[in-house]
């Protein structure tokens, strides 16, 4: 997660330097979505191929009949600690 925090840091001070056309996130952040990655005004969001599933992260996929198996092994992990 906290590479997370740096990318948005970045993004938004990258944004605030931004004066006259929009930063293309998915040109410039090399591995900013698993999968696809669609530039929007200001920022960008990821997408999965079909079949496929956003994890919480909202950067990477996971295939969707493992999605149900994934959020209850972290579930599983987060009561234990």
């Amino acid at each position: 997660m906290n590479e997370w925090r740096q990318l948005k840091s970045w993004l938004h001070l990258r944004r605030l330097h931004a004066t006259v056309s929009d930063v293309n996130e998915c040109r410039e952040i090399e591995g900013a979505c698993h999968h696809l990655c669609i530039n929007t005004d200001g920022s960008y969001e990821c997408s999965c191929n079909v079949g496929y599933r956003l994890l919480p992260d909202h950067r990477n996929c996971i295939r969707g009949i493992y999605y149900n198996l994934f959020l209850n092994f972290t579930k599983e992990i987060c009561d234990l600690v």
